[in-house]
């Protein structure tokens, strides 16, 4: 099974090696095209050590994201399309078990999963929360995260690529098309890729037009004033996850924290033990770490209550200790529990607290230099 992955560059291009090094990891056929509009002089420096890769080109001035994604797309011939940003992570080997997914159901059309949202260290910061394995559940919201998710391409031939006058919803308006134009969904319950939540994405720039866009969107699958609902859902959920900026957004965000951090049992629904969107762990939870480190690694997790955590991975009590010297804006205060990691391509976490329910500041891989967390850097 053959799979095409456009990729467009504007801005974070130092973060393109790691994408990249993501599908080359794969177990799968991959053809890619890289849409490069950054004027970047990196680029081809990093481009020159994935020529083998890449099967379509371009480095010139172009008509937007969604314009690049359907030229790359065009360019390439592939039974699975999906499309990465420049700083987006596919975790090694999974293409296999998408591919499993297609082939066991010859009737679906999209594949969809879990992906982790990280920051620009690579810290583990959360699973995407709006995550909802009913498709239908899309009208309410984008409960898809685009680096995991994948389409047939006849499919997307029937019901057309992205729309090129879209800026910031381009992927929740195809959801939406290919779910009324009668699209079979299937939900992978795995993580399949990770995103990189930080101020520069084009999510939290808090732009009017994102808005507009969105509400625009939702007109389109909703009616009345429901669509100005779904809009101010997804400003509120910008603003959870607004690390820094002026200091309303920063008030405001630690308001709608706590508060959800507050509402403990508010619902059954979890992520591998976690709520989501506020990170609540009534006792355990597993942990996805991305790293292309293939040697020993441990990591450090993040958490609100002091006391002796679980680290079921080696099957030992560990005490959280006060966090000193960390980045309050990512993390704010809290306590650290070192621990153990498993697995063979990105790591695994689990840690319970047998006291009862906590909450997750986040959490990082640990070694001996911190190349180990930096995804940007592939091995030589």
């Amino acid at each position: 099974m053959k799979f095409a992955f456009s990729i467009p560059v504007k801005s974070h291009a130092h973060l393109l090696a790691g994408c990249l090094e993501s599908l080359r990891r794969q177990d799968e056929g991959v053809r890619i095209g890289l849409l490069d509009a950054s004027f970047d002089p990196g680029v081809p420096g990093i481009l020159a050590r994935y020529t083998d890769m890449i099967d379509y080109a371009y480095h010139r001035r172009d008509g937007g994201q969604a314009e690049a994604i359907n030229s790359g797309w065009s360019h390439l011939d592939a039974d699975i399309y999906g499309w990465l940003n420049a700083d987006d992570l596919l975790r090694p080997g999974i293409l296999g078990r998408v591919a499993q997914t297609f082939n066991a159901n010859p009737a679906v059309d999209v594949v969809f999963g879990h992906a982790v949202h990280v920051d620009m260290d690579g810290r583990f910061l959360e699973y995407f929360p709006a995550i909802e394995p009913d498709a239908n559940r899309l009208r309410d919201g984008c409960s898809i995260a685009q680096p995991a998710c994948f389409v047939r391409g006849q499919v997307l031939q029937r019901t057309g690529c992205l729309d090129p006058a879209l800026h910031y919803a381009m992927d929740w308006d195809l959801w939406l098309r290919l779910l009324a134009g009668g699209a079979r969904f299937a939900f992978m319950d795995d993580v399949i890729a990770a995103v990189r939540i930080h101020d520069a994405t084009k999510t939290s720039s808090f732009s009017l037009r994102r808005y507009r866009e969105i509400q625009a969107v939702a007109r389109r699958a909703n009616t009345g004033a429901r669509a100005t609902v779904i809009a101010a859902r997804f400003l509120c959920s910008d603003i959870l996850r607004r690390r820094n900026g002026n200091n309303w957004v920063a008030a405001a965000r630690r308001a709608m924290a706590g508060a959800k951090a507050g509402v403990r049992g508010a619902t059954a629904r979890s992520i591998r033990g976690l709520a989501p969107g506020r990170n609540w762990v009534e006792q355990g939870c597993e942990l996805i770490l991305p790293t292309f480190d293939e040697g020993s690694l441990c990591a450090r997790v993040w958490v609100d209550q002091p006391g002796i955590y679980l680290d079921q991975v080696a099957q030992a009590e560990r005490i959280a200790q006060p966090m000193e010297g960390t980045d309050d804006s990512v993390f704010g205060r809290g306590y650290a529990v070192e621990v153990a990691v498993t697995g063979h391509d990105w790591r695994v976490v689990r840690v319970a607290r047998p006291g009862g329910a906590w909450r997750l500041l986040g959490a990082e891989l640990r070694a001996g230099t911190d190349a180990a967390r930096d995804l940007s850097i592939s091995p030589s």
